[in-house]
């Protein structure tokens, strides 16, 4: 078939508003005759876990605080070091990197445990840790 932007016949008359018996090869600006019944699915993605349970607790890059986030170098999923990084609390973090029970940490999951009651002028100077 040849397309075109233009008509290629002569007009059809005003439009009926009652769809085709049957259907056609090629797109129409016409609608089907019935509706569509089966519609293809994907297979469904597993049901959303708390954030608790999918992150786990690491150092930041500048080992300054223990963070749950999923920003840390990739060469850290290596299975021969992994355990050297990740931790499943945060206080075995604190242990594991600063040697405490307690330490500076970012928790992504619970992110502002007091916010502030109205926005700042200017960006803090380094992130707040609780």
């Amino acid at each position: 078939p040849i397309h075109t932007l233009e008509p290629t016949g002569p007009k059809s008359g005003r439009p009926t508003f009652k769809p085709t018996k049957e259907s056609t090869k090629e797109p129409t600006n016409s609608p089907s005759s019935s509706p569509v019944t089966s519609v293809t699915t994907s297979v469904p993605s597993p049901a959303p876990t708390i954030c608790e349970e999918r992150m786990k607790w690491h150092p930041d890059e500048k080992f300054s605080v223990c963070i749950n986030d999923f920003d840390y170098p990739p060469e850290w999923n290596n299975p021969n070091v992994e355990n050297n990084y990740f931790y499943e609390s945060l206080e075995e973090c604190c242990k594991g990197v600063f040697g405490t029970p307690e330490c500076p940490y970012i928790d992504v999951c619970n992110p502002t445990a007091n916010p502030t009651s109205s926005p700042t002028l200017s960006p803090s100077e380094s992130p707040v840790v609780t």
